[in-house]
């Protein structure tokens, strides 16, 4: 015999299933044959108490990287030229040669990955709001990377995996992206 809600398999008497508490046999009520349904799992509503929660997080911690993605790919973009006017070169000091090439690359490459990083959260959050079947996988794989950035992408990924990665998360979030 198997749970209707979870799947669970179950012995052929039981009037509770033992991983989600819902009733099993019909007019089973808590007492029949000394059984009382067991404590609710409290990790079973944890996506819908904290979806939208989740999503609006990844909203702002993308947008706050949107004034470093301006940044770094304006400068990165203008350095080389602004080390060849005339007016910089009293200032340039010890940044005669390559040093400026090599420090306007990294500002690029840092800039586009910020960007990317923005466009990758605001994708989580859209799947998130939208209960799209794939958001949860998507979502534990952006927390697992929002781990490296410390402290605020840190928090984050903490708390994105608390909410979607364990398998009661896995089961709730079928439910919500069937309906």
């Amino acid at each position: 015999m198997y749970c209707n809600h979870c799947g669970q398999n179950l012995p052929e008497q039981a009037a509770f299933c033992s991983h989600c508490g819902q009733r099993t046999l019909p007019g089973a009520a808590p007492g029949v044959s000394g059984m009382t349904a067991p404590a609710a799992d409290p990790a079973r509503g944890r996506i819908s108490r904290h979806r939208n929660i989740l999503a609006i997080l990844w909203i702002v911690y993308s947008l706050l990287k949107l004034p470093g993605v301006f940044i770094m790919l304006g400068l990165g973009a203008s350095l080389p030229w602004m080390m060849h006017q005339p007016w910089m070169h009293g200032m340039q000091g010890g940044w005669n040669g390559w040093m400026p090439g090599v420090a306007a690359g990294w500002m690029e490459i840092i800039g586009w990955i910020l960007l990317v990083s923005l466009i990758l959260g605001l994708i989580l959050a859209f799947g998130l709001m939208q209960k799209e079947g794939w958001a949860r996988i998507y979502g534990i794989v952006i927390g697992i990377l929002a781990l490296l950035s410390i402290p605020f992408g840190t928090a984050l990924g903490i708390y994105t995996l608390w909410v979607l990665a364990p398998q009661s998360s896995e089961l709730e979030w079928k439910d919500f992206a069937r309906s």
